[in-house]
């Protein structure tokens, strides 16, 4: 890790195919698929793990009658919750990329479910804010609770240090993938 607390590649880091890769600088990881470059290991296990993420939440959420969708939208609100926000219909299909039609759509099938209720805001009562009920957090309890157990199985099998450098390194590591989403939006619409 750097002063500034962020974690830094070894200096002059090369990629084994001599191509000239170098992640301190900066430079680009090579175009050509299957090439080897610093950190392509890590990237492969990053991606197993998001897979398996991916498929493990499908599968629970398939158990208790939720789309792929749903399981995102309680997410955010739950998250917003968290962090003190207010959180609109507007908002959500926008967090989510999702059209207004869609984001009505999930909402009726969570607000069937009993999972979120939706309330007039007291400041501006044309505005409605969304929110999880507590069977809502039940229900994310017992969907995610088995793989939140294995996950700390295996933090605890090493020191507060590594995993306080871990935490900080896939932290900067969605940072990189918020920057690569909005550059690549961004490019895409000119």
């Amino acid at each position: 890790m750097s002063s500034s607390g962020s974690f830094r590649p070894p200096s002059g880091a090369v990629a084994a195919t001599g191509q000239g890769h170098n992640a301190a600088s900066g430079d680009p990881m090579p175009r050509v698929p299957g090439a080897d470059y610093p950190g392509r290991e890590l990237m492969l296990v990053l991606q197993g793990f998001t897979r398996e993420s991916e498929r493990y939440a499908g599968a629970v959420g398939r158990l208790h009658g939720l789309h792929r969708t749903d399981l995102e939208a309680l997410t955010a609100l739950i998250d917003a919750q968290r962090e003190g926000r207010r959180i609109t219909p507007g908002v959500l299909g926008a967090e989510l990329a999702i059209s207004s039609a869609a984001t009505t759509a999930v909402l009726e099938r969570l607000g069937k479910m009993g999972h979120l209720v939706r309330e007039r805001s007291d400041a501006d009562r044309r505005q409605v804010n969304v929110s999880v009920t507590d069977t809502a957090r039940a229900s994310g309890v017992q969907m995610f609770s088995p793989m939140v157990d294995e996950l700390l199985k295996v933090l605890a099998r090493h020191p507060a240090e590594e995993v306080e450098l871990l935490s900080a390194f896939v932290a900067e590591l969605s940072e990189a993938i918020v920057r690569a989403r909005e550059q690549a939006c961004a490019s895409g619409s000119e």
